[in-house]
């Protein structure tokens, strides 16, 4: 019969995996005799012949007819002796047949040795153990071995285990790892820089018994630059420095005082030699391999033992007087002073004193001392002294307040490191570097600045004061030297030529023109030359005059009027509502009212940039004028512009959504003339109104 469905559990020996019959496809088992080996599968023939058996008598299977196969049947011929009963096997089958060695059949009529049969072996009976139950020793001594910004390196003592420990468990914020740790070492990774964890360990064993937890460590990752500066005082003197390990870093650079640069290979820095009540700044930052460096860290403001009890001053009287004055400790009424450490004046109650008999153009150190019962207490300080002109030969970083008459600065550096440096004459500075660096600096006269020269203002707390006139023609650049503090000028303030900016604030400072009488900004090459932040707190009650254009990033007024203003190299936007006694002129940039008032008492001439009414109130008691790359912007519904006269446009610019919004009053004739095409195209809610009181074209 032919065999259309799946035939399994059919062996046909040990490399042959039989899965299943094809439909249509026929199977013949073949059980060859003794010394029959089956022929091969490319032997047969479609005519099979059967020979009988002689003995033993056994059943041949009958044929299947040809009929019963869609193919032709191949026919098997066995060898003539001895004779075989076959089964008619399929050709072709779907897989190849191996050789196979059919099992013989034994010739009754030989004399044959039984087989025999083999006796079974007991298999021996187990009786199984007792099951472990008892966990493994607790991990102890768990350490850091090592570590970086994004790495943590472990160890701990192994444990043990009276069947054997299989692993460890680590738990990283109370939650584990899923990690396999066999050692007793781990090294956690893809951490985050700067952050604390917390690790513990457990040992468990092949029955999966965990042990106790091990104490808890906790780790920091090392940060990628300076993030923790210290600064000890101690009795002796000194001050001990200190900072966090950085990731790779190969060394550390110490600034102390603005000054002294150290190279460190450790972290921590022990500062000695110091005299009392003395103040000292520090940094770092971070040299890599290839003298690479990082950023440098904030600065660190400390005062040497005892601290800062008394702030000493002075007065120059004349060029043989001054007066030295101090501020009253809690608890203490009397107190010595010295000159150049002599004793001038014993047990003063007073908070002053006056000295007499001086030279002029030569430095005295005076020194007040604390007398607490019948001793000097640890409380004092120190101001040096000069009634004439005074001038360094060295770098200096004061650590005292100083009084000049006057003071030359030609050349090297002098860091006032957050201390009063007063000039009660003129200070003229042709070369070096005047470093403020916390302090404060003040100038009865002229402050003038000319030459290989630079005013360094980069802390918060930098004061400047010039109660005459400020004037610079320094040949250095000021870019990033003027990042911080405050400059106040009483005068006149003028920059001349020198150098492309050299006077470029930037950052936080701020110049404050605090003067009694009007005051003048004259800037030439306002085009790289700014103020950061200008405010005018001038009490004369007259406009502050630009002689140039504007050139401030933000400008504060807090007077009632401007003169003429030009806008043309920075932008402007006013911060408080204003008044031109005069011409506005915009030639670039752009003029931003934002939401406030500009009342203009002449023309508005604008040949470039733009004018964002932005929410604000203009008005023009002149003309107004628009020509060349110009820019009227109104697209606010509260934009309102008011020309008393006549109003012009010849912009080569498109206003296409520039005009959307707001009012513009006419008083005078509106006139647009050829510039551009759509040079006025309002859209939208804008809206023009004439509002003139005579006739107009």
């Amino acid at each position: 019969m032919a065999l259309s469905q799946k035939v399994e559990n059919i062996n046909f020996g040990e490399n042959i995996n039989f899965y299943g019959v094809v439909q249509d496809s026929a199977i013949r088992l073949v059980t060859p005799t003794v010394g029959v080996e089956p022929t091969p599968i490319g032997s047969l023939t479609p005519a099979v012949t059967e020979t009988p058996l002689a003995t033993p008598t056994q059943e041949t299977l009958p044929s299947p007819s040809p009929s019963e196969f869609s193919t032709p049947t191949p026919s098997f011929t066995p060898d003539a002796s001895p004779e075989s009963t076959s089964t008619p096997f399929p050709s072709p089958l779907p897989f190849p047949m191996p050789d196979s060695t059919s099992t013989p059949t034994p010739d009754p009529d030989s004399t044959s040795t039984p087989t025999p049969t083999p006796t079974p072996i007991p298999t021996p009976s187990v009786s199984p153990s007792p099951s472990d139950t008892e966990a493994p020793s607790r991990p102890e001594c768990l350490v850091t071995t090592d570590r970086t910004d994004t790495m943590i390196s472990l160890s701990w003592s192994a444990s043990t285990d009276n069947v054997g420990v299989k692993g460890y468990y680590i738990y990283r914020d109370g939650v584990k790892l899923d990690v396999s740790v066999t050692e007793p070492c781990f090294t956690d990774e893809g951490l985050t820089e700067n952050t604390t964890y917390r690790y513990y360990v457990t040992a468990y064993d092949e029955a999966g018994n965990e042990s106790e937890r091990s104490t808890e460590l906790v780790v920091m990752t090392l940060a990628n630059n300076i993030t923790g500066l210290n600064a000890v005082v101690n009795v002796d003197g000194s001050i001990l420095v200190s900072w966090n390990q950085v990731a790779r870093a190969a060394a550390y650079e110490l600034m102390i005082d603005e000054y002294e640069s150290v190279c460190i290979y450790d972290t921590s820095y022990l500062h000695t030699g110091l005299l009392p009540n003395t103040r000292h700044t520090y940094r770092v930052r971070v040299r890599y391999a290839g003298n690479d460096y990082g950023a440098w860290s904030e600065k660190k403001v400390v005062f040497s033992f005892p601290g800062k009890p008394l702030d000493v001053g002075a007065d120059i009287i004349d060029d043989n007087s001054v007066r030295i004055f101090w501020n009253q400790v809690q608890g203490i009424s009397k107190y010595n002073v010295y000159r150049d450490g002599e004793l001038i004046a014993a047990e003063v109650k007073a908070v002053e004193f006056t000295d007499t008999g001086l030279t002029a153009g030569r430095d005295y150190e005076y020194e007040v001392r604390a007398v607490s019962g019948d001793s000097e207490s640890v409380e004092n300080q120190r101001v040096i002294v000069n009634t004439g002109t005074g001038s360094i030969s060295a770098n200096t970083v004061l650590n005292e307040n100083r009084v000049y008459k006057s003071f030359n600065l030609k050349s090297r550096i002098i860091n006032l490191n957050g201390y009063r440096f007063k000039v009660e004459g003129d200070l003229v500075q042709s070369g070096g570097t005047l470093d403020v660096n916390g302090g404060r600096l003040e100038v009865t006269g002229n402050y003038t600045i000319s030459g290989s020269s630079y005013l360094e203002m980069t802390e918060e707390e930098d004061y400047v004061l010039v109660r005459g006139d400020f004037e610079t023609r320094s040949d250095n650049n000021h870019e990033n030297k003027l990042t911080a503090g405050t400059l106040e000028v009483k005068g006149n303030f003028t920059r001349k030529a020198g150098v492309s900016a050299n006077f470029k604030a930037s950052g936080t400072h701020r110049v404050v023109l605090s003067g009694e009488k009007q005051q003048t900004i004259d800037f030439s090459s306002t085009n790289i030359q700014q103020f950061n932040i200008l405010e005018n707190k001038n009490t004369s009650g007259k406009e502050l005059i630009f002689k140039n254009s504007y050139n401030a990033k933000i400008f504060i007024n807090n007077t009632s009027g401007l003169s003429p203003m030009t806008v043309e190299y920075h932008d402007w936007n006013l911060t408080g509502n204003e008044v031109i006694n005069g011409d506005l002129y915009i030639k670039g940039k752009t003029l931003n009212l934002a939401g406030k008032t500009l009342k203009v008492n002449g023309n508005l001439i604008q040949t470039g940039g733009t004018l964002d009414v932005n929410g604000g109130r203009l008005e023009v008691e002149g003309n107004y004028t628009i020509s060349g790359s110009s820019y009227l912007k109104m697209t606010e519904e509260e934009d309102y512009v008011l020309v008393r006269g006549d109003f012009e446009t010849r912009s080569n610019y498109g206003h296409e959504n520039k005009l959307t919004a707001g009012t513009l009053e006419v008083k005078g004739n509106f006139t647009q003339k050829i510039g551009v095409s759509a040079n006025f195209k309002a859209s939208w809610t804008h809206k023009v109104v004439l509002s003139g009181t005579e006739r107009r074209l």
